[in-house]
């Protein structure tokens, strides 16, 4: 399907549209111990079968907001362990590691306000086994899976809320399966004898994390659903994606060179069901990242692809909403 140039960024426009979240009060740690930069490092593809190497994921907690984020663990890349969390308001945490066995595969990570313990035994299947924090009396969580041939999985935080009972609420994070795919889509640009063909970055999610103030436990879902939204997502931009829910998870190339145009962040998981505590909850969520460069703002929309004001779902006589905190 070839349309113009604006075309190939009007679902990022009619999907889309972001929200934010009040400022968390966690303070920055000001440690200086870390010597690999953990928010750019790639890697080691000679690590991937070991417990050493870069592990993503989410952290949390079931009743502390303030506690939610990103995480990147560094555990034996250049023979550094240290570990990063990337919070929702833009400030971070950092902890230092301490290898608890000969072979490393059981980690130690503290800073002066908390510390956890990771099990890497099962490097695709790394286990935490205590999160705590000096403030609080329970446990938060750590779900995260090892960076392999030198790719992060795309890591999405968000949160969600019951519309009629602000009380019932919890995070509500995605996170990629590591493979990123090039979507190839032709664009018509006014005033170009050919169609141009725009390289557009697609990662499937692969793991859905979900926790409620009423349980220490996160709920996790990895088996999606046909993506509802895949229709409207063909007629605006074109065919070629895949049918499983995705992801954008780095900027669209500008395929009249210069800058890129955007797109990071952006999400298309329609029509999705998943077993949360017994029960199944039905849940839709699709937004763009805004394209500065063609002055569109970003924000979400419904599996029709008409504009909304955040994500859907409706979970045993409940409904609510999904709201982006941070890419």
């Amino acid at each position: 399907m070839k349309l113009n140039r604006l075309g190939i960024l009007a679902i990022l426009m009619l999907c889309f549209y972001s929200c934010q979240n009040d400022d968390l009060n966690i303070t920055n740690e000001s440690e200086t111990f870390i010597a690999v930069n953990l928010e750019t490092f790639v890697a080691s593809s000679d690590l991937d079968d070991s417990p050493k190497g870069k592990y993503v994921g989410v952290m949390g907690h079931h009743t502390n907001a303030d506690i939610h984020g990103k995480i990147i663990i560094n555990s034996g890349e250049k023979n550094q362990y240290s570990a990063l969390v990337q919070m929702t308001n833009g400030s971070s945490l950092k902890f230092k590691g301490i290898p608890q066995t000969k072979d490393a595969s059981i980690v130690l990570f503290e800073n002066s306000i908390g510390s956890f313990i990771m099990n890497f035994e099962d490097f695709n299947n790394p286990v935490q086994t205590s999160v705590q924090f000096t403030n609080e009396l329970t446990d938060g969580y750590i779900v995260a899976q090892k960076s392999t041939k030198g790719v992060d999985s795309f890591v999405l935080t968000g949160t969600y809320i019951d519309t009629t009972n602000p009380a019932f609420n919890g995070n509500w994070d995605v996170m990629g399966n590591g493979a990123v795919v090039i979507v190839d889509v032709e664009v018509t640009v006014p005033g170009f004898p050919i169609p141009v063909t725009v390289n557009i970055p697609t990662e499937n999610i692969g793991t859905l994390v979900v926790t409620h103030t009423g349980s220490t436990t996160p709920i996790m879902d990895s088996d999606f659903e046909g993506n509802g939204a895949l229709a409207c997502i063909e007629a605006a931009i074109g065919t070629g994606f895949s049918n499983a829910p995705f992801i954008i998870p780095s900027d669209i190339p500008n395929p009249l060179g210069g800058a890129a145009l955007g797109g990071a962040g952006s999400i298309s998981s329609g029509g999705q069901t998943s077993l949360l505590n017994g029960f199944d909850a039905s849940w839709s969520l699709s937004f763009g990242a805004p394209i500065p460069l063609a002055g569109i703002p970003g924000g979400f929309s419904d599996d029709n692809c008409m504009p909304a004001a955040s994500g859907t779902w409706s979970w045993n006589g409940r409904t609510g909403t999904i709201s982006i905190t941070s890419i």
